[in-house]
């Protein structure tokens, strides 16, 4: 029975896994205009980073 568990954990963290997103230029080049216009206009802005498999939002 400990067997099934631990692969029922395993089946799940790889349906969880995400994959990791391959940004070009102009993605790059967005997202800096995006934080510019955000900074300069003091708005709140939230960013997805990917790590490990996850995203993670940061706030601020």
């Amino acid at each position: 029975m400990p067997e099934h568990l631990e692969r029922l954990r395993e089946w799940r963290a790889e349906d969880d896994y995400i994959m990791q997103s391959q940004l070009d230029q102009f993605d790059w080049d967005n997202i800096q205009e995006t934080l510019e216009m955000a900074y300069l206009r003091q708005c709140e802005a939230e960013i997805q980073t990917w790590q490990d498999g996850k995203v993670i939002y940061h706030q601020g």
